[in-house]
């Protein structure tokens, strides 16, 4: 999980609180800063970060978290830190990038769209499509992509003869290995959206400011 830092000195409105601040009002106002940031972060890239991967479940999107140091439990404002994830094990690699392959068999089953309903759902697992081999209802054929688990959707005359427009349907692909690329981009949506973090930032700045002041002129007050 990448943790995003920023330079706060680099920063105008943070150059100011950071001389003029108390320290504890500092840390908490950076504090619900990161956790704005990290929620605002998180829906964009539920709503536009997610354009190069083909999106059917609404689970996926929603794996998409953030975490921020809670600022009651820091010290100082370099202990906050923000990291941005997803919790979906099985799509991490699309953080990444890389080669995927099988653990307890010889090659990997993916899924055709014969497999998958109009919303994309599967149909068959994968110990359904092997027991659909097993009982003859489908097929392994070689095909020039590689081999193919086929069913066969057979429309049969009252004659017993096949019907025009008999076809054979593609279940799954069996791969040895599938590769795959980075299609989850956190670092591009964090630097995409600067501008909201910006405007975050100046928040917490000015609020970290007036609460210092407002309490240095209360304790000045006789």
């Amino acid at each position: 999980m990448p943790d995003f830092r920023f330079t706060f000195a680099d920063f105008p409105p943070f150059a100011r609180a950071m001389r003029v601040a108390a320290p504890r009002h500092l840390v908490r106002a950076v504090g619900k800063a990161f956790f704005r940031i990290g929620k605002s972060d998180i829906e964009r890239m539920k709503t536009q970060g997610l354009g190069r991967l083909n999106i059917r479940f609404k689970g996926f999107a929603n794996s998409f978290k953030f975490r921020a140091t809670d600022s009651r439990l820091a010290k100082t404002v370099d202990q906050i830190q923000l990291s941005e994830y997803t919790g979906a094990k099985p799509f991490r690699i699309f953080d990444i990038g890389g080669e995927i392959s099988p653990i307890h068999a010889r090659t990997l089953t993916v899924l055709a769209a014969g497999a998958r309903n109009a919303a994309g759902a599967r149909k068959y697992t994968r110990k359904q499509l092997r027991a659909m081999i097993e009982s003859g209802e489908a097929k392994i054929i070689p095909t020039k992509a590689g081999p193919a688990i086929v069913k066969s959707d057979e429309r049969l005359t009252k004659k017993g003869t096949l019907r025009r427009g008999s076809k054979v349907i593609i279940l799954a692909w069996l791969r040895p290995r599938v590769s795959e690329q980075k299609r989850i981009d956190f670092e591009g949506n964090f630097q995409a959206n600067s501008g909201e973090h910006e405007r975050i930032l100046a928040e917490a700045a000015d609020e970290a400011i007036a609460k210092t002041e407002a309490e240095e002129e209360g304790e000045g007050e006789i």
